[in-house]
């Protein structure tokens, strides 16, 4: 009974700790959809993401904002993500019927942060609410990105300096209980 006491506040102090290990991050996002993505933390599990990208299998390029959660898996370098968004895109084509696209984005997909490299890769459905080729279409993609800023800046740097329980206190304070 202990152990799943032990387990299960455990689980929640995953929770309750900081989905990233980092501030600000950019690169490139690999796939059908090729472009520039640029990660900026807002909270301690929220992130605000521009996308700029251009298909191979649709003529057109799209500008692409997104809120999204992270909750962190094993440790706070390793999430998975959520979230939704806007999208703008252009036609590229010389078809005068096809009208620029605008819509919603939806994105889910896990990331991966090791020193100054984050990796991540998702899954992103869009609908297009006007314009386009197609009223609605997935991709996937690879995104690779070096990390700007990262969270040690403004913990003081150093794990001793971040306000968060350290294992050792969560675990005595279960024996106590």
């Amino acid at each position: 009974m202990k152990r799943i006491i032990l387990l299960s506040i455990l689980g929640l102090a995953a929770f309750q700790a900081d989905a990233q290990s980092y501030i600000t991050a950019i690169g490139a996002r690999i796939g059908p959809d090729w472009g520039l993505t640029l990660q900026q933390r807002l909270t301690k599990k929220i992130t605000i993401e521009g996308l700029a990208e251009s298909s191979t299998s649709r003529d057109e390029v799209m500008l692409t904002g997104l809120l999204e959660m992270h909750l962190p898996l094993i440790t706070r370098h390793f999430n998975i993500y959520g979230g939704a968004g806007i999208h703008k895109g252009w036609s590229t084509s010389n078809r005068d019927f096809v009208d620029d696209p605008y819509g919603l984005t939806f994105i889910g997909g896990a990331e991966l942060t090791l020193g100054r490299i984050n990796i991540s890769y998702d899954f992103k459905p869009s609908l297009n609410i006007d314009g386009g080729e197609r009223r609605f279409y997935t991709t996937q993609a690879l995104s690779l990105r070096f990390v700007l800023i990262k969270d040690s800046i403004f913990y003081g740097g150093g794990k001793k300096n971040r306000e968060r329980p350290r294992l050792e206190v969560v675990v005595e304070k279960l024996k106590s209980l």
